[in-house]
């Protein structure tokens, strides 16, 4: 492994990632025959960093910080949703930071996995957003269902990523106050404080 903090085998003077130093260590792994022989190899890498919500601030590796958000939809030129080439997406992060922001809450869209690798590469904090239908359907809870962990299965790795948004605001589940199928889906426990879901009880998470 490089170590960009110095000394990887024991840890000492480790970099986490941030927007600002965005420290990432390379890794190689080998798998080697009894004989002494090369099988395989794969190349990745990985950061570390930590994030957390407490008294009301949001911490990034212990210390209080402020993300600047682009609310991000996705869409390139010549391309709509899909982006002409990998440098359009490194573009894409590049020009959000010349603006200022630190980081962009995808809307409604599972982004390339290409551009969460430049926002880990540039520093780009990310919240990760699964496209909602509009109306509610038992085929649309299994599809969300699975297909959602699907994306945080292929992506939580990625330092970049702060947060999840499975759904926006009350999108597929317009009627959540009045459909008991709907309310179904509210979170167990008290929500009270939930102004969406607050105006009747939890329901059961089925």
């Amino acid at each position: 492994m490089a170590a960009p903090g110095g000394n990887v085998g024991g840890w000492n003077g480790f970099a986490v990632w941030s927007p600002e130093q965005p420290d990432l260590y390379d890794l190689r792994i080998r798998v080697y025959s009894p004989d002494g022989i090369l099988a395989d190899e794969v190349e990745s890498y990985f950061g570390m960093r930590s994030i957390e919500a407490k008294d009301g601030k949001v911490l990034l590796n212990g210390r209080p910080y402020f993300q600047r958000l682009v609310l991000d939809q996705g869409y390139f030129p010549g391309g709509v949703l899909t982006a002409p080439s990998d440098d359009d997406l490194r573009r894409d992060i590049e020009l959000a930071k010349e603006l200022g922001f630190n980081g962009a809450r995808k809307h409604q869209k599972v982004e390339d996995p290409r551009w969460l690798y430049w926002a880990d590469r540039l520093g780009f904090l990310v919240w990760g957003e699964m496209a909602n239908a509009y109306a509610y359907s038992r085929d649309y809870v299994g599809r969300i269902t699975s297909e959602w962990q699907e994306v945080v299965r292929r992506d939580h790795n990625h330092p970049c990523i702060v947060a999840w948004v499975p759904m926006n605001e009350s999108w597929a589940v317009p009627q959540l106050d009045t459909d008991e199928r709907q309310r179904a889906r509210a979170p167990a426990g008290d929500v009270s404080s939930d102004p969406l879901v607050g105006r009747f009880p939890a329901g059961r998470v089925q």
